[in-house]
């Protein structure tokens, strides 16, 4: 099995190509991570009356279809494209490794046949369908460390970007839409739930990379410590609920790791 993978990994996977590929996959994932819009692009949302606009349905009707976001985000999907292209036929034999995962967007697909809306499932499915084979192409390309380091480098860039539109531009880092949890960190991301979840993400690879300069472990205090401000901050109960079962679920990890084992 070992042997097979190695045959058919592709030759871009050099030092070279992983270092530029690894800079330029972290827009693509902030830009995920955000839900496909940052704050600071959709702050007509972010008033009392832009939200009951879009609950009546405005926001599919044309605030967050902008060009901008729209540009944006075909440019997001075709740097990906760009970057599968090596690794197709690897992401074609993990579909095939793993049908249960592949049957997913077969699923999806098949309920366009009872959806309301075909058109509609059709694309989310197709959507689907990319998001799994960008994360095996993540699989193929990176090692679990360097995994890791990526998903930590993008953590670091949505705080440093979260923290500094709380603190110069509130209008868009704070929540101002609804008078219950009003003032309510939601930095980058459209709002304050979508914060909290996905710095929650972010957070796990904190725990899990691993560093070897003291330098480098003095980072990932700041770093655990700066996402953890900013999920508290967020006032999202389902972000804190995940959050502090991860953080239960890591502490009895390590403690199992830390145990003497008994010889059987």
């Amino acid at each position: 099995m070992n042997q097979m993978s190695e045959t058919l990994q592709p030759t871009t996977t050099k030092p070279i190509y992983a270092l530029v590929v690894t800079w330029l996959l972290l827009f693509p994932l902030l830009v995920f991570g955000s839900g496909y819009g940052f704050s600071f692009e959709r702050g007509a949302l972010n008033t009392n009356a832009g939200a009951t606009f879009a609950a009546q349905g405005g926001a599919t009707m044309g605030i967050t279809k902008s060009p901008v976001i729209l540009i944006q985000t075909l440019a997001v999907y075709l740097v990906c494209a760009f970057l599968l292209i090596p690794f197709v036929r690897v992401i074609a034999i993990d579909f095939r490794r793993n049908m249960l995962i592949a049957s997913l967007p077969l699923l999806a697909i098949l309920s366009c046949i009872w959806s309301q809306n075909a058109l509609k499932s059709f694309g989310y499915a197709i959507l689907l369908t990319a998001g799994i084979a960008f994360a095996f192409y993540l699989l193929a390309l990176f090692s679990p460390n360097r995994l890791m380091t990526l998903f930590v480098m993008v953590g670091t860039l949505a705080a440093v970007g979260s923290l500094f539109l709380i603190a110069l531009f509130p209008q868009y880092g704070l929540q101002n839409r609804a008078r219950i949890a009003s003032g309510a960190w939601q930095g980058i991301f459209m709002h304050k739930n979508n914060c909290g979840e996905a710095m929650t993400y972010l957070l796990l690879a904190g725990f899990f990379v691993q560093f070897k300069s003291p330098a480098a472990k003095m980072f990932r205090i700041v770093y655990i410590a700066v996402v953890l401000l900013i999920i508290v901050m967020s006032q999202s109960a389902g972000a804190w609920v995940v959050c502090g079962s991860c953080l239960v679920f890591i502490a009895t990890i390590k403690l199992l790791v830390r145990l003497p084992r008994k010889d059987v």
